[in-house]
């Protein structure tokens, strides 16, 4: 009807020429039922989805016109790497391909090749992918803390605009991915979640660094509901260099900076929601499903962390999408990678075996393609030549022996393939009944016997008893063990480290008790300190323990100095009883300033005696808040070393744990970071560090967690930088 041409109108796209290209070995799209792809052959339901599904499949049958492109470009020459990846696409990686692959795991110490430059280099400078929104966030977080404390810069929160307080409540996904407050830094790298202007390099997944924010006059945290944090109708751009922007130019020195304005979108189902807010987020650590058509060719680490209900390398395309955006194997990195088994997993999918049966299809219609626009049969040797006569063209030069093999076991592969066969293979255990009972027979709950026997039925159609029927015979002998003790089920796997929530990960490994130690499971071994085991009384006897390491705080002590609304119905304890405790026994309880996390982290290389700044001449040991509970930091026995540079005791557990200076920098970092960007002073407490000090050391100016004033915002904006309409000055 577009074209006008009436005669067309019942031909498939109106008669109109149609391309279609894509890779089915890549990511499917989210949210959206494996039933509804193309590669299901059957869609069964009956709703409007379904019926649209079919049409498109019915769409897709009429395409007898295929060409498949299987060159990869993004690795070029040949590499074992690249072997690997095509054997990951089809899901048939072998043992060989994962053990190469646990050369470059960086928390696979025993195992892992590469030189403590390069571990160093693809932690800290590299991006990272990961599976979940979660880890992503939390490393742009802990990342962008670290980033202002070495440069000096500060973190501009920029919440955004909402049209009601309803809507300020939903999820951004909601938003079209808009987040609720932005965190920007300037230097941070970001990441454009909107497309802006496509034909220019304004995509959705473009990546920039930030330069500058301009504010409006007058903009203030003062109304805001979250602490130093303005609103996105104060901010008038932000100023993001785009590598690849090819539009416009906007500043005459700078041709690929780009003012970034904020963007207006409605809720998915409820239209007269609104949100304003800056399409961008930070981009130190992304999601794997962001990175399709992003190529990282200094480097790139895949963290396939994951929650326990969900295996991320299991989905269809996901460890091939996210294993694929490097150019070489040098600029791989993994961390938590799956075992060998976890990545078969995928062949078990609905949506794989679709898949596998659809690229066949393909297959065969590429070469019948091929030999009718040849007017002969295309050999995969007529392809090979083909190719390479297109590469010597374009590069001068005759393709090498290697080049060409490589080239042809790119070319030669049909359909999928085949994944090789392991005797040792897990296999799944027995299952359960499919049914809930209800109405079909034979499945779940049976019918009482006097119903059945109304209707007809016997039970000698089934192979067990009634379950009305009494037992006959002997009752079998009981179990001598049922499962663990309870101290045991508490104690989890602490051989692998204290779990802290904060960095979603085990922390430091677990050391032999020293006599000082106070053992949850003993009970009142120690005069009744132990009685009640609360870590309120644990955690400062450990920090103090070089005071009260003869007569230790008992029970009666600690809740005598306590008042009754110091402890919370959880069991909790608030700061001030612990502090009236510390104060008793000669010492003092300080709170770490913010700022100051990072500087009790460093390493001093003394000659006689190296440790970490935190443990000063007047340090007796430290005490930390946790979200409901108490833990204690300590000076390591014996002398200190990089890989033991604290102790840290929980009620708990058992045992203590050794703390690296690694592990020490990261929960610091994470804790400040937790501190700035608190919405609440409360909040922020939920982590918190107390130094225990000796009475006669100098006291440390408490952390303050106010509200941010006018001046605050000012030195964040003017440390991010200032611009005109026009052009672009900066605060050095």
């Amino acid at each position: 009807m577009a074209t006008g041409r009436l005669d067309l109108v019942e031909e498939v796209f109106g008669g109109v020429a149609v391309i279609l290209a894509g890779d089915f070995g890549q990511l499917p799209p989210v949210a959206i039922s494996p039933s509804l792809s193309l590669l299901c052959s059957n869609v069964l339901r009956d709703t409007r989805e379904q019926k649209a599904a079919n049409r498109g499949l019915r769409l897709l049958r009429t395409f007898e016109t295929v060409v498949r492109l299987r060159r990869i470009h993004r690795q070029p020459g040949v590499s074992p790497y690249k072997e690997s990846l095509i054997r990951t696409r089809d899901g048939a990686m072998t043992k060989e391909d994962h053990e190469s692959w646990r050369e470059h795991n960086l928390n696979d110490i025993d195992v892992c090749t590469l030189s403590a430059e390069d571990r160093a280099r693809f932690e800290n400078r590299m991006p990272h992918l990961f599976a979940e929104n979660a880890a992503a966030g939390c490393r742009n977080g802990f990342k962008a803390g670290q980033h202002a404390s070495e440069t000096g810069a500060s973190v501009l929160r920029v919440t955004s605009g909402d049209s009601s307080a309803a809507a300020s409540r939903q999820p951004h996904d909601q938003y079209g991915q808009l987040r609720r407050v932005v965190h920007l830094v300037r230097g941070a790298p970001m990441m454009l979640i909107a497309n802006l202007r496509t034909s220019v390099g304004l995509v959705n997944g473009a990546m920039g660094d930030l330069v500058a924010v301009e504010l409006r006059d007058g903009a203030s945290s003062g109304a805001q509901e979250l602490r130093n944090a303005v609103s996105v109708a104060d901010v008038r751009y932000a100023i993001v260099d785009f590598p690849k922007y090819e539009g416009p130019v906007f500043f005459a020195d700078h041709p690929t900076w780009v003012p970034v304005r904020p963007l207006r979108v409605r809720h998915k189902r409820v239209k007269q929601w609104q949100r304003l807010q800056l399409p961008l987020a930070l981009a130190w650590g992304s999601t794997i499903h962001k990175s399709p058509g992003l190529t990282f060719s200094e480097g790139v680490v895949v963290d396939f962390a994951h929650q326990p209900t969900y295996q991320p390398v299991a989905q269809v395309g996901l460890a091939y999408v996210a294993m694929s955006r490097c150019t070489s194997w040098s600029s791989q990195a993994f961390r938590n990678l799956p075992s060998f088994w976890e990545f078969r997993k995928v062949l078990r999918e609905p949506l794989f075996r679709w898949r596998a049966a659809f690229e066949e299809r393909m297959g065969a219609l590429h070469d019948a393609t091929m030999e009718r626009f040849k007017s002969a049969a295309w050999t995969v040797d007529d392809d090979v030549q083909a190719r390479s006569d297109w590469s010597s063209r374009r590069t001068g030069r005759e393709l090498t022996e290697a080049e060409v093999a490589d080239l042809r076991g790119m070319l030669a592969v049909r359909g999928v393939l085949p994944a090789p066969e392991y005797d040792d293979e897990p296999h799944l255990g027995p299952r359960g009944l499919q049914g809930g009972g209800g109405r079909k027979h034979k499945m779940g709950m049976r019918a009482p016997a006097a119903k059945r026997l109304r209707r007809g039925a016997s039970d000698d159609e089934h192979d067990e008893e009634p379950a009305d029927v009494p037992p006959s015979g002997p009752l079998p002998e009981p179990s001598q063990s049922c499962g663990r003790s309870l101290a045991q089920e508490m104690a989890g796997n602490t051989s692998t480290g204290w779990f802290c929530a904060l960095a979603n990960r085990r922390l430091g490994s677990q050391m032999s008790a020293p006599a000082w130690f106070m053992r949850a499971e003993t009970g009142a071994s120690l005069a009744g300190v132990q009685r009640s085991a609360t870590c309120g009384l644990h955690a400062v006897n450990h920090a103090a323990h070089a005071l009260v390491a003869q007569q230790p705080i008992t029970w009666d002590e600690f809740d005598g100095r306590a008042r009754g609304d110091e402890r919370r119905p959880s069991g909790d304890w608030e700061y001030a009883a612990l502090q009236r405790n510390v104060e008793a026994i000669g010492a003092g309880m300080q709170p770490v300033q913010t700022d100051g996390y990072q500087e009790l982290a460093r390493w001093l290389s003394d000659a006689t005696a190296p440790h970490i700044s935190l443990w000063g001449s007047d340090v007796l040991g430290c005490v930390m808040h946790v979200p409901g509970h108490w833990v204690a930091l300590t000076r390591p026995e014996g002398p200190s070393t990089e890989r033991c540079a604290a102790l840290l005791c929980d009620s708990l557990m058992p045992h203590p744990y050794a703390l690296s200076v690694e592990d020490i920098g990261k929960l610091f970092a994470l804790v400040a970071v937790g501190h700035q960007c608190s919405a609440s002073e409360q909040s922020a407490a939920e982590w918190s560090l107390y130094l225990v000090q000796r009475s006669s050391g100098a006291n440390r100016p408490r952390v303050s967690l106010g509200a941010p004033d006018d001046e605050s915002i000012e030195e964040g904006r003017s440390t991010l930088g200032t611009t005109s309409a026009l052009g672009t000055t900066f605060s050095e």
